[in-house]
């Protein structure tokens, strides 16, 4: 599918924002987050499927997965990218120093949080380390059944 366009800046719950202001920058830090439909995933509605929307945070230097999150697909696609970037950070307990993001349109998004936390957002063409836990998850959800 094609990247959203046209989305409108996360407000964070202040409960959570106050969260995610005590904690500390991990120096070096760099990210790669994306939130995106999986072909083939689905997820429940109101007892109806549907697609799931995912979201990854994929530390840049190793492609650790440090956060994945998966929400309907229903769910609005800046919506289900800012609380899945929330819940990824509260879960790892610290701040990266960047966040690189596919292209513009989760920049308007994710801008307004990342301004507050002092975490430079970065848009990019190329996600690497990202693209490469995408294709391990396709690949293992869809792969062969006698593994």
């Amino acid at each position: 599918m094609p990247p959203p366009v046209g989305l409108d800046p996360f407000h964070t719950p202040p409960d959570q924002l106050e969260k995610l202001r005590g904690l500390k920058h991990k120096r070096g830090l760099a990210c790669e987050f994306d939130c995106f439909f999986l072909p083939g995933s689905s997820y429940y509605e109101r007892g109806r499927p549907c697609f799931a929307r995912f979201s990854l945070l994929v530390e840049r230097n190793r492609g650790l997965v440090l956060g994945i999150g998966v929400e309907s697909g229903a769910l609005a696609p800046g919506e289900a990218a800012g609380r899945n970037l929330v819940a990824a950070l509260l879960r790892i307990k610290m701040l990266p120093e960047t966040i690189y993001i596919r292209g513009e349109p989760f920049q308007r998004v994710l801008q307004l949080l990342c301004d507050e936390l002092q975490i430079q957002l970065v848009p990019a063409d190329c996600l690497p380390f990202l693209e490469g836990a995408v294709g391990f998850l396709s690949k293992s959800m869809f792969g062969p059944a006698d593994r």
